[in-house]
């Protein structure tokens, strides 16, 4: 009597094997193969290891949100612009300090694309800037450079719980 295989299916959440990042190479990250719907109001956390292709899986995705659309990156290790950046942002602007984002602001020259590489005492007021002008998507790339798995600066974890309210997607 011929016996029937037992079939073997593994029990992985969809959203964590999309978001994964692949151990081979930076390159050959998951960005042409998974299908993520970036939804509005929706927080999304991109972890792996060093240098599993993490930030190229966010530029590809980054590059999928309409120029309409308001769009500000944290960017402490020069990844998303200036010269030593991968995979640039494109028709953005460049800031290196809160003071000059603001006064771009306040001049209505802030645009719809934002690259910001301040210094670490900084971040709060990026955080509390984005929560009251609202309507953007806030990337924050290198966040282990401000977050410890207990501990998040106060701004940055009220855009985690309630920046959805403001349209704040990161």
């Amino acid at each position: 009597m011929p016996t029937k295989k037992k079939s073997t299916k593994k029990t992985t959440s969809k959203k964590t094997k999309q978001t994964r990042s692949s151990t081979k190479s930076p390159k050959a990250s998951p960005s042409s193969s998974s299908k993520v719907r970036l939804r509005s109001n929706e927080v999304i956390c991109v972890f792996g290891r060093k240098g599993s292709g993490k930030s190229y899986w966010i530029k590809q995705h980054l590059a999928k949100i309409p120029a309409r659309q308001s769009l500000w990156v944290w960017d402490p290790v020069s990844e998303y612009a200036g010269p030593s950046a991968e995979v640039p942002l494109h028709s953005g602007s460049l800031f290196y300090s809160m003071r000059s984002m603001l006064e771009a602001a306040k001049a209505g020259k802030l645009g719809k694309r934002v690259v910001l590489q301040a210094p670490r005492a900084e971040f709060d007021l990026f955080c509390t800037f984005a929560y009251r002008t609202g309507r953007v998507t806030v990337v924050v790339d290198e966040i282990n450079l401000f977050c410890s798995p207990s501990k998040c600066p106060a701004p940055l974890l009220e855009l985690l719980r309630i920046g959805r309210h403001a349209e704040v997607d990161l």
